[in-house]
């Protein structure tokens, strides 16, 4: 407002701590910041403007949270790869026949949820097949992850069953969650013998029997589990 001839309202205006807004304190602008951190359309109009204020820095205190436990997460997934990719390699050192008789490709991945299943799924298929077709012998391929996702599983088990000529053949794909594998790795350096190539082989024909035996994929990956859990 412009105040020519009027001193008295100029004055009033001058000193109305009302005015001017600081930028800190736009009822407005704090609510479109809450928003965009909330990625909701929250109800603030209501709430005074030290509430808002608020509401703010807790949001951002809860997003600064969990971008942080994001980072340690993808840290932490990544060095769960690297291990188990390091301990199944010792324990193939420990087995040098295994090449002898059949072809073994490990599978890891830290992908969850659906995700899991349309990155990893036919991938997985396809590596096995390319490993069938080099190394001129039987082939079978053990999935690793900290979870299994149910799309997965129902397609490893469909993949025992059935004759896909682009898969060369059935496909024997064992999922395996993480827990389970650790659980297998430390029944073989427990044991007073080094497990040979044919115990190893054994889950894989276990499974192949086990697909035509089970009522569907759900019976087929619990025994499955439970064998891996009492393999030694």
């Amino acid at each position: 407002p412009v105040f020519v001839n009027d001193e008295d309202k100029y004055k009033e205006y001058l000193f109305d701590e009302k005015f001017p807004v600081f930028y800190s304190d736009d009822k407005e602008r704090l609510s479109r910041q809450i928003s965009n951190i909330t990625g909701d359309a929250l109800q603030t109009k209501s709430m005074s403007l030290d509430e808002l204020k608020d509401l703010l820095e807790d949001e951002i205190r809860i997003r600064k949270r969990q971008i942080i436990q994001k980072e340690v997460e993808d840290i932490k997934q990544y060095k769960v790869y690297s291990d188990v990719m390091t301990v199944f390699d010792d324990i193939k050192g420990n087995m040098p026949d295994i090449n002898e008789t059949f072809n073994l490709a490990v599978e890891v991945t830290m992908q969850s949820g659906q995700k899991q299943y349309e990155m990893e799924g036919e991938p997985v298929s396809r590596h096995l097949a390319k490993l069938k077709a080099e190394g001129g012998k039987e082939a079978y391929c053990l999935f690793i992850a900290p979870k299994i996702n149910p799309s997965c599983i129902a397609f490893f088990y469909a993949l025992h069953k059935m004759n896909i000529a682009y898969y060369g053949g059935s496909s024997v794909i064992v999922p395996m969650e993480l827990n389970v594998f650790i659980n297998l790795l430390e029944q073989s350096y427990r044991a007073d013998y080094v497990p040979d190539s044919i115990q190893i082989k054994e889950i894989f024909q276990y499974s192949m029997e086990l697909a035509d035996k089970s009522v569907d994929e759900n019976e087929w990956y619990e025994k499955l589990k439970e064998k891996a859990l009492n393999w030694l």
